[in-house]
């Protein structure tokens, strides 16, 4: 426990703090000299890497908070848009896909200039969650966050926490863009 020095209010305060003045074996320390009562008392604080370390801590937990509101605001566009009906490349993709549900090799029925990668992931997304332009963009959602995931871990690893968070939330948002056709489910976009 630090002392607490009383004294009368009579110009003691220079004395005061010249006596508890921070020096090697006090590092750090929060002190002030408040007048409490006709009294001069000298108020010294928890060390301020204790203060410190809780602002990083609070300014981490309004990140992470502001990822799991993108991310939230995502989820809920996305389900709501469930039943949208299948873009052009989309129905192509789902075509393919339910060949090779019914045991047709790639490229027999229907051709495309994409890998059969692309045919195998709509297979298994229509095996998973039924063959219906909801079913598929239900797996587009999970393949998002999943993505979502992966750029969070990847720039938080090579960069750190503050920049993963902002790398997976700019891509939350982005993923989901008009612009880019994020809302559905291409082969370079999930």
């Amino acid at each position: 426990m630090w002392p607490v020095a009383i004294a009368d209010g009579a110009g003691c305060s220079a004395e005061l703090i010249e006596l508890f003045k921070p020096t090697d074996q006090l590092p750090c320390i929060h002190a002030d000299i408040r007048l409490i009562r006709g009294y001069a008392r000298l108020h010294i604080g928890a060390p301020m890497t204790g203060r410190i370390r809780n602002f990083e801590q609070g300014i981490q937990l309004c990140w992470w908070i502001l990822l799991a509101v993108v991310i939230a605001v995502v989820v809920f566009i996305r389900i709501h848009l469930l039943a949208i009906p299948l873009e052009r490349d989309e129905g192509e993709y789902a075509y393919a896909g339910q060949l090779m549900l019914q045991g047709i090799p790639p490229y027999r029925l229907a051709y495309n200039m994409k890998f059969p990668g692309v045919y195998a992931a709509y297979a298994l997304i229509m095996w998973i969650f039924g063959q219906t332009s909801i079913g598929i963009h239900l797996g587009l959602l999970i393949v998002n966050i999943a993505n979502i995931v992966i750029v969070f871990l990847i720039a938080r690893r090579l960069i750190g926490l503050i920049a993963g968070i902002a790398a997976a939330a700019s891509y939350a948002i982005l993923s989901a863009s008009p612009s880019v056709l994020g809302l559905a489910a291409h082969a370079s976009i999930s």
